[in-house]
């Protein structure tokens, strides 16, 4: 879908921790900026590599492509975009888009 072709762009005051994790997390997502400081992102491993493989060129069809090995599943690229709005929803990332090329 359209979705695929969305470029996310990380969040500069987003971080990572990797300290003191839920149980089946990888990582927990904040957003340093935030207003509300208790809103985090926990994170298992598949959606910590989607989201380490954010450059902010590459679109989510060729993230998710690159980044998973069963990326044509149609119930693995619902997982991929399900993830990415959570990340859009909890103030994570930001999306171009525009359709343009970056040149």
């Amino acid at each position: 879908g359209k979705w695929s072709e969305y470029i996310p762009i990380r969040l500069s005051d987003t971080l990572c921790v990797e300290e003191r994790l839920p149980e089946g997390a990888a990582g927990v997502l904040i957003n340093r900026a935030h207003p509300h400081r208790d809103i985090y992102l926990p994170v298992t491993a598949v959606e910590k590599s989607l989201f380490d493989a954010i450059d902010g060129l590459r679109n989510l069809g060729d993230i998710a492509s690159s980044t998973l090995p069963s990326a044509k599943d149609p119930m693995q690229l619902a997982n991929v975009r399900e993830f990415f709005e959570r990340l859009w929803l909890y103030d994570q990332i930001v999306f171009d888009a525009s359709g343009d090329e970056v040149k």
